[in-house]
């Protein structure tokens, strides 16, 4: 009996329902050991003898283990004369070479979600522009960018646009890497998808309010996090708002009283206007941000809602950066590897101005030099450089410039990196130091030779500033760089 008061079985379900749910909760797959561990940490608050405490624990992990799915077979077969030896089997009909310790396990929840994401990838959309229709529109756009001294897109860019406004499937994938334009590009395809079909049809989703934030200023669209999206389309949290709304429409038609009946209906259209906000519109598209780091179960009822209201779906993100933080993520991953996507490979956010390469070393054939140069082309034309990146080379200084590759099923990534003499950082990076010059020996700081102060300056005259560091000076590298 525990302190709570319940009897054992009832705390033994709840035991097991508890492991089942935090385990599955927080990875995608486990073993025999994660639950044990989940058990023995939910046993913790429950008077037991000491001595049946690991019996209790085995019992809760192999109840929990029951209700998983094992996908790991078996790869020793007992013949049937063997079965009941205890030389080759464990008691269950097990070879005792298989260890049960290293099985995986899954739940069916997973499972469904996955299939159903799978499915929705093939499924034919039901809005959306055609291939001409989209190209027409973003041609214009482009053109009106050039007009303002915007950014027009690229030619990549304007391929994924295209894809993303007449892609035939209920879901789609624009994927790239930090840089390459994604946030520019789904700017775009929002434009014409609200010329289309009105302000309010572009609703844009992100993992955090701080990336839903920059997801509204970037698109201008709607957006939300999706736990609150999830939240307001909960069947329970439905049908509290379907009972408010009639008790607000009875009370509405019976009270006599005129300031009630104001009062419930501002309660009434408060309840209207956070349904209309919070929830998926027909002919609406919805743009999931990072979709890689999304959980597939979420992502499965974000489609579910988006197939029943006559949606569309588009992810964007990098399925090379973050995972979910769940584990139940790879969405993003398997329709790259299906080839069901449009890719964005021009970096554009890292080559911006050539002035930033002021107080590099600058010699001719060093990266610093190469880089200046094409990054002044860039500056004067208004496209990336394409010039070929050279391999790392050490300045005297003890900075050094180079690239980095990544090989996938896409092909091959390559990047700009730079690595320059560092010093520690309390958020848990590094920075390179900036130079300073120290004063001469006998002489105070902010004081000059004359003995007057620094501040002391006449008036109508500026006050002289000190030269700013270089940029090398402040570029940013990882505590594992710099060890």
């Amino acid at each position: 009996m525990s302190r709570t008061g319940k009897n054992g079985l009832q705390l033994e379900r709840e035991l097991v329902d508890l492991s089942y749910r935090n385990v599955s909760k927080g990875r995608t797959t486990w073993k025999k050991t994660n639950v044990r561990a989940e058990a023995e940490r939910l046993l913790r608050s429950v008077r037991i003898d000491p001595e049946q405490r690991i019996i209790v624990a085995n019992r809760i992990a192999d109840l929990a283990l029951a209700r998983c799915v094992k996908f790991t077979p078996g790869r020793y077969r007992i013949p049937q004369d063997a079965k009941d030896s205890p030389t080759l089997t464990n008691g269950n009909g097990v070879s005792v070479f298989d260890d049960d310790k290293l099985d995986l396990y899954t739940s069916q929840e997973i499972l469904d979600a996955e299939h159903y994401m799978i499915g929705q990838a093939g499924k034919p959309a039901v809005t959306g522009f055609t291939a001409d229709e989209a190209r027409i529109w973003l041609q214009g756009w482009n053109e009106q960018a050039r007009r303002n001294r915007g950014y027009p897109l690229a030619a990549d860019q304007f391929e994924a646009a295209v894809y993303a406004l007449s892609n035939p499937r209920m879901v789609g994938a624009v994927i790239g890497p930090a840089g390459t334009g994604k946030t520019t590009t789904m700017r775009a395809v929002a434009d014409a998808w609200r010329a289309k079909y009105g302000p309010d049809s572009v609703l844009g989703l992100a993992t955090s309010r701080r990336a839903v934030g920059e997801l509204r200023n970037s698109i201008g669209c709607n957006s939300i996090t999706i736990a609150k999206l999830l939240y307001h389309n909960d069947i329970d949290q439905i049908e509290r708002h379907r009972r408010d709304i009639a008790v607000l429409d009875q009370q509405i038609r019976s009270t006599p009283d005129p300031v009630q009946r104001l009062a419930c209906r501002m309660r009434l259209s408060r309840i209207l206007a956070e349904e209309s906000t919070y929830s998926i519109r027909p002919n609406q598209l919805v743009i999931i941000d990072e979709a890689g780091m999304v959980d597939t179960r979420h992502m499965a009822q974000i489609s579910r809602m988006a197939e029943l209201m006559g949606a569309k779906v588009t992810l964007t993100g990098d399925p090379l950066q973050l995972d979910s933080v769940s584990g139940a993520g790879g969405m993003l991953g398997w329709m790259e590897r299906h080839g069901m996507y449009q890719m964005l490979s021009i970096l554009w956010r890292f080559t911006s101005k050539a002035d930033k390469w002021d107080g590099d070393p600058t010699a001719e054939g060093t990266p610093s030099a190469d880089g200046k140069a094409r990054e002044g082309r860039r500056s004067n034309s208004g496209k990336a450089a394409t010039a070929p990146i050279p391999k790392a080379s050490p300045h005297a200084n003890g900075s050094c410039n180079g690239t980095w590759t990544t090989t996938g099923s896409t092909g091959e990534r390559t990047c700009n990196w730079r690595r320059s003499p560092t010093s520690s950082a309390s958020n848990g990076r590094t920075r390179a130091k900036a130079p300073c010059s120290s004063p001469a020996p006998g002489i105070r700081s902010g004081t000059s030779t004359d003995g007057s102060s620094s501040n002391d300056v006449p008036k109508g005259k500026a006050k002289p500033t000190p030269p700013k560091p270089s940029r090398s000076a402040t570029a940013w590298t990882s505590a594992e760089e710099t060890r």
